[in-house]
């Protein structure tokens, strides 16, 4: 139930993430790969899930996955870097020197 609840947050978090950090040009491009990506991973959630509850009986598997987001979860909201992520893209190295080293035309 809570993933149930919590996907359409998560989905503004990734969209949000995405139109920040991703070339307007490449949007489409993106939205695709991610649509791609999802479309193609979406048969193997009931398989692996009905072979791990025919192998250790359908409580066990539900309990085992819960577990398995809750530590998902807990190294997620550890991970300093994850906490300090603001979704805008770092200035480059070569786009910072770029710019002192080679001033435009006046």
């Amino acid at each position: 139930m809570f993933i149930t609840l919590s996907t359409p947050s998560l989905n503004v978090v990734l969209n949000v993430v995405v139109a920040r950090m991703v070339p307007e040009e490449m949007l489409g491009r993106m939205g695709a790969v991610l649509s791609m990506g999802s479309m193609a991973l979406k048969p193997f959630g009931p398989v692996l899930g009905g072979a791990l509850a025919a192998a250790l009986g359908g409580a066990v598997a539900l309990v085992l996955l819960g577990a398995l987001i809750g530590m998902t979860a807990a190294v997620a909201a550890l991970s300093r870097e994850l906490r300090a992520f603001t979704g805008e893209a770092a200035p480059s190295e070569h786009d910072a020197a770029g710019a002192d080293a080679h001033p435009g035309p006046a």
